[in-house]
């Protein structure tokens, strides 16, 4: 085969190489640079507004030039020239120091440092080799899913779901602890519901496997038999700060415990439980959290054993959970996990 042509396809191989993280999969083709600098005029046209962009630093890419110019059609143009400095995604288009924008990060938008610092660790991760890159993605989930801002949860969370789409068989076990012990952490109700479906989904294609992350045993172990006398003290509160330190952790015993207080007298103790045996049940405790859902007094507690059955796949609930359609308290979650249970009948 000609050399030359050897070189092209691996050029081209290089080129279209899939990306790891979410954000360069969108934003990072052929021709894609990253830039950090402000704009200093702009002209308009007549599909837009032509902006010259004077350019400090170069996250990613080549350019030999200090400037150039990004147009917007009209839709997407400034009404008002925007000079403050930004990170700016572009794209060259027919002429060399034409381009158009494909996201830009202002430095006047809220949490900008937290931005830029995230984004420059995004594209980091892109620039490492293929044996430690997405080792590196993940461990940037992380960081940002436990992070004070909410953007950066948020972006921690998409950048989570992108490996659990693209990646999910790559997902380890003790990956999903990880992001299972980041999830209490999290304030947005909303971000929570979208990582619980995540790490639903982790947990059925690793067969619902419960085990603690590796080499964590002992440590873990060591963590619950420290909280077991506060279990035992006659204060309730006590006893449910326990419960929620013994939740952190995936050992056998912490599950024995949580299940074992399933028939706690407090309601609020058997709801902490059933939280989190959302991430630490297996099915064997589908008998014990089907009579829950059919004889707790409370009807919030029903109302999480729903959940529980759903994550664990208990198709055999799909009956028991149907009667609480008809009830508003219940009837979302309830329609919720059945459509999560129905598609699992054979």
């Amino acid at each position: 085969m000609n050399r030359w042509l050897i070189f092209f396809i691996f050029a081209v191989a290089i080129i279209y190489a899939e990306r790891t993280t979410k954000i360069a999969e969108e934003y990072l083709g052929e021709n894609t640079l990253v830039l950090y600098g402000k704009s200093i005029s702009s002209t308009g046209l007549r599909s837009g507004v032509l902006v010259t962009f004077a350019i400090e630093n170069v996250y990613w890419g080549k350019i030999s030039t200090q400037k150039i110019n990004i147009i917007y059609p009209y839709i997407k143009a400034p009404k008002v020239l925007d000079t403050s400095s930004k990170l700016v995604f572009v794209a060259s288009m027919t002429s060399g120091t034409n381009y158009k924008s494909l996201q830009e990060f202002s430095s006047a938008d809220d949490f900008f440092p937290q931005k830029l610092q995230s984004l420059r660790k995004l594209l980091a991760i892109e620039k490492l080799p293929g044996d430690i890159v997405e080792e590196q993605h993940f461990d940037f989930c992380i960081e940002q899913l436990k992070s004070d801002t909410a953007w950066q949860r948020w972006n921690g969370f998409w950048e989570w779901q992108h490996i659990v789409d693209k990646r999910l068989t790559k997902v380890t076990n003790p990956m999903l602890q990880k992001v299972i012990l980041a999830y209490p952490l999290i304030p947005e109700l909303s971000l929570k519901k979208r990582l619980r479906e995540t790490i639903i989904r982790v947990k059925r294609n690793l067969g619902n496997s419960s085990q603690p992350p590796e080499n964590d045993t002992s440590v873990t172990q060591n963590s619950v038999e420290k909280v077991m006398e506060k279990l035992q003290s006659e204060d309730l509160q006590k006893q449910i700060e326990a419960i929620h330190t013994i939740g952190q952790y995936h050992t056998e015993t912490s599950h024995e415990i949580l299940v074992k207080n399933l028939k706690h007298t407090s309601n609020h103790v058997r709801n902490i439980c059933l939280f989190y045996l959302k991430f630490q049940g297996t099915t064997n405790d589908i008998p014990i959290v089907m009579e829950i859902l059919s004889n707790d007094p409370s009807l919030r507690v029903r109302k999480n054993a729903i959940d529980v059955l759903g994550n664990l796949g208990a198709v055999e609930a799909i009956p028991e959970i149907t009667k609480y359609l008809s009830l508003e308290y219940t009837k979302y979650t309830a329609q919720k996990n059945l459509d999560l249970l129905r598609p699992l009948v054979k």
